[in-house]
C-alpha cells in the first residue's frame, strides 16, 4: 500500500505515518535518518523486517529473520510478530534456531533432503525430537570437551583504541592475547566494536592508538597484504558484501586477494 496515498504517485501523509510506526514496532525509529550503508547488519535485518510489516501484510514469511539479531532486538521482534498473530495475521517462520521454534511458533514442519517430515504442534515435541528428525538419527546435543592444550602468544592486541568516522568511540583501551591450539571469543552484542576489532586486526582499518604484533612481528602497516604475508586469514561477517567477488568464478575467488 506505501506509496498508494500520495499525489502522482509519491507517498502520502499516511504512508509516512504507517512507516514512522513500523520502524517503531521493530525499535528502529531512531535510524530513519541514517543511510542504509552506515547501518549494521543487524539494523538492517530489522529494517526488511520494518518494511514488510509497513504493507501491513495478511502473510508474513520470515527467513531466518534472528541470524543477526541481537537477544534483546530478537526480544521486541517477537513481541511484534505475537500482536501480529493475535490480529489475526498467518507466520512462516523459517529457522534453525530450536529455542526460538519451541518459543515462538505454534506449529512446526520439519523438513529434511527437501521432504516433509513431520508436521506437529511444538507443545507436542521438543528440541531433541526435532532435531533427530532433521537429521535423520540420533543427534548429541551435549557434547563433553578435553582441556585445550594452548601454546605460544601467536596475536596480540594490545591498548586498541578506534573512534568510527561519526565520532563515536567503538573501542576502547582493549587488549587481547591469543595462543597456538586456542579458540578465542569475543563476545557482545552487535555495534559494540566486535566489527572494528577484527578489521583492526586484519589490516582493514587502523587503530587511533595501540599496537598489534604478530607471532614476533609488531605490525607497522595496516593493509591486508600485510597480515596475510604473516598468515592472518580474515572470514568476514558479512560473505557477500567483503568476504568474496560477485562478479567471478568460484576459481577466482579462491585465488583473489
Amino acid at each position: 500500500r506505501i506509496g498508494q496515498t500520495g499525489a502522482a504517485g509519491q507517498p502520502g501523509r499516511k504512508d509516512f505515518e504507517i512507516v514512522e510506526q513500523a520502524l517503531e514496532d521493530v525499535g528502529i525509529r531512531h535510524l530513519r535518518d541514517r543511510v542504509y550503508t552506515e547501518i549494521s547488519g543487524g539494523e538492517r535485518q530489522l529494517l526488511m523486517i520494518a518494511r514488510a510489516l509497513a504493507q501491513e501484510p495478511k502473510i508474513l514469511i520470515m527467513d531466518e529473520p534472528t541470524a543477526v539479531l541481537t537477544p534483546q532486538e530478537t526480544k521486541k521482534l517477537f513481541e511484534e510478530l505475537r500482536i501480529l498473530k493475535s490480529q489475526g495475521h498467518t507466520i512462516i517462520f523459517i529457522s534453525h534456531k530450536l529455542n526460538e521454534i519451541m518459543e515462538i511458533c505454534d506449529r512446526v514442519t520439519i523438513m529434511r533432503h527437501g521432504r516433509t517430515v513431520e508436521t506437529t504442534y511444538v507443545k507436542d515435541t521438543s528440541p531433541q525430537d526435532i532435531s533427530n528428525k532433521m537429521v535423520g538419527r540420533e543427534v548429541v546435543l551435549h557434547i563433553e570437551k578435553k582441556p585445550a592444550k594452548i601454546g605460544n602468544v601467536c596475536l596480540e592486541a594490545e591498548n586498541i583504541t578506534y573512534v568510527n568516522n561519526i565520532g563515536k568511540k567503538m573501542l576502547d583501551n582493549v587488549s587481547l592475547k591469543l595462543r597456538a591450539g586456542e579458540i578465542l571469543s569475543v563476545a557482545g552484542v552487535e555495534g559494540n566494536g566486535q566489527s572494528e576489532l577484527a578489521a583492526i586486526l586484519t589490516g582493514m582499518i587502523k587503530p587511533m592508538n595501540g599496537t598489534v604484533q604478530v607471532f614476533d612481528t609488531k605490525i607497522e602497516k595496516y593493509e591486508p597484504a600485510e597480515f596475510r604475508k604473516n598468515r592472518v586469514v580474515y572470514i568476514p561477517e558479512d560473505r557477500m558484501e567483503v568476504g568474496c567477488g560477485v562478479g567471478m568464478t568460484i576459481e577466482e575467488n579462491m585465488f583473489a586477494d
